[in-house]
């Protein structure tokens, strides 16, 4: 009995709660007043239990403030200090993860997306493919908020999906060439990595006619190779760009693997 009547409060609670956070047009001020009250009313293991409460599909109140842009009541939840930034709910998105994709369209929301990110773990991995933030904010273009996340002292640029993509793979792909660019320039960016096919950035954008972003690739190896004392990696690749009217050609010669790749069903 005890614990249907248990069960029964939490749910209320539960209901409540993002009825007055998780909407768009959930009110600040009114989020703030209830933070307060509960934590000077109660205790803060109260406001931690109530402010972490998960929704069906795992999402928490945070999960619902960054995807509707409510900045305002993001910047409030992590204020608090109990806030657990880093939940991923049931489709393995964190909060961040979500902010990856969203736009950032005022100098306000910059900082309330900077603070959200210096708090969280951005290398965590999606669940379901294995996406990080990076990965997730590059698929979708979001060239402000990537730039953000790459600003992060512990932003691994290298990471790679279940398939073994990376970030600069998504990019090259997509024809990303300005992405690509930015990628190219971080000090720690390893050009050379492959995927599970055995493809790096490289064959990936020779593969789908990007010839630009091919171009800034095999440069960008052959500044690496020309870096390196290792006579393996010492010898760079000789040149493959085909021209342009050459290019149906190259493409008709690739591998029956890479005819059939699709890189963008790995992305949400």
């Amino acid at each position: 009995m005890f614990r249907k009547v248990l069960a029964s409060a939490t749910s209320l609670v539960q209901s409540k709660w993002f009825e007055l956070a998780g909407q768009r047009n959930s009110d600040i001020d009114t989020v703030q007043t209830t933070l307060s009250y509960l934590e000077q009313n109660y205790s803060r293991a109260v406001l931690e239990y109530i402010i972490n409460l998960t929704d069906g599909n795992g999402n928490t109140s945070l999960h619902y403030a960054v995807s509707h842009g409510n900045y305002d009541i993001t910047r409030a939840l992590l204020d608090t200090g109990v806030v657990k930034i880093n939940t991923q709910n049931k489709a393995g998105y964190t909060p961040v993860m979500l902010a990856a994709i969203c736009e950032v369209k005022t100098a306000e929301e910059k900082s309330s997306l900077q603070y959200l990110l210096s708090k969280a773990d951005v290398n965590i991995r999606a669940t379901q493919a294995g996406q990080t933030a990076l990965m997730l904010a590059v698929s979708h273009g979001c060239m402000n908020v990537m730039r953000l996340i790459l600003d992060q002292s512990d932003c691994d640029v290298n990471l790679q999906d279940f398939d073994g993509s990376t970030a600069l793979m998504c990019a090259a792909e997509h024809n990303y060439t300005e992405i690509v660019e930015t990628l190219l320039a971080h000090p720690s960016i390893d050009v050379l990595i492959k995927d599970q096919d055995g493809s790096n950035a490289l064959d990936i954008a020779l593969e789908n006619g990007r010839e630009e972003i091919a171009e800034l690739l095999q440069r960008k190896e052959n500044s690496s190779a020309k870096s390196r004392q290792s006579s393996r990696l010492g010898v760079g690749r000789k040149a493959v760009i085909p021209p342009r009217s050459a290019g149906a050609q190259s493409n008709s010669n690739s591998s029956s693997s890479s005819s059939s790749r699709s890189y963008t069903s790995r992305y949400i």
